[in-house]
């Protein structure tokens, strides 16, 4: 089978890439950020001129640098100790600015993939959503409860610590409604830190795409479950001061956990589906 990889350059990415690729060597489109970040913060201010849309503005990512700089060290040596930090195992390579360009579009029809996974990339368009294949999204996160960005923090703000995990789910023209393919929740240790929680989900993620793979070489058929939107919100990045306030919570709940591992478990999605 062939497998079409649309993400960007991060580790996890990378790390998510190579995973797949052990079961089929996927072909990978990387797309660009093309807004840079100062535009993106002005854009978020004019929308709602305020003090708290200057100080909570989701784009402020100068009070993120602590974080980011331990999330990459972390994963860095998490996922890649002892091996280079690359994209290794994919069949082709390609760059893009959006994945909604002709290039990428012409790839796929050529390619003409049974699988094409999204994870990390801008909205999806029609034309594509419109190839023939299973399309799916990596979510990291539970839906239908948290749709959007930053899931895992915002469920740490909400101290809804049972929804942090990864969900897997048919991509459609909305942000994060298709119906779920399957989801994991992830069990909470003590001596986990918030900048952990990136590694765990992607890990989950990998899991769970590997089955979607695996199901897809002997069956065209991909249990669903529709979601009800009712029961859940769309979130964008979350702003500098509640990201400050979810990471006091998510260490405050970690540090009353017992120091026994437990595993992840699973939750997963039932309800035919034909391609």
């Amino acid at each position: 089978m062939t497998c079409v990889i649309l993400t960007t350059d991060t580790l996890h990415h990378r790390y998510f890439v190579n995973r797949i690729a052990r079961t089929v060597p996927p072909i990978v489109v990387l797309e660009r950020r093309t807004t840079p970040q100062w535009k993106a913060y002005w854009r978020a201010f004019r929308r709602e001129i305020s003090l708290a849309a200057l100080v909570e503005n989701p784009y402020l990512y100068r009070a993120y640098r602590r974080f980011h700089r331990l999330q990459d060290e972390f994963e860095r040596d998490a996922f890649f100790r002892g091996v280079p930090a690359d994209f290794t195992g994919a069949a082709d390579l390609i760059h893009t600015d959006t994945v909604n360009s002709t290039a990428c579009l012409q790839l796929v029809d050529s390619a003409r993939p049974s699988l094409i996974v999204s994870f990390g990339t801008g909205l999806i368009g029609r034309e594509l959503l419109g190839r023939p294949g299973l399309k799916i999204n990596v979510h990291r996160g539970i839906l239908p409860r948290y749709r959007g960005l930053d899931s895992d923090l915002w469920a740490c703000w909400f101290r809804d610590f049972s929804r942090i995990g990864t969900s897997i789910h048919l991509l459609d023209a909305a942000l994060d409604t298709g119906a779920v393919v399957e989801q994991q929740r992830l069990a909470l240790t003590a001596g986990m830190r918030i900048h952990h929680l990136r590694h765990h989900t992607t890990l989950l993620a990998a899991d769970i795409v590997e089955r979607v793979i695996g199901t897809l070489g002997h069956s065209s058929h991909i249990e669903t479950t529709p979601q009800d939107a009712s029961r859940g919100s769309y979130y964008s990045y979350i702003p500098p001061i509640r990201r400050a306030l979810a990471i006091r919570r998510f260490n405050k709940h970690v540090r009353g956990l017992e120091a026994s591992p437990r595993p992840a478990f699973r939750e997963r999605r039932s309800g035919p589906q034909a391609w």
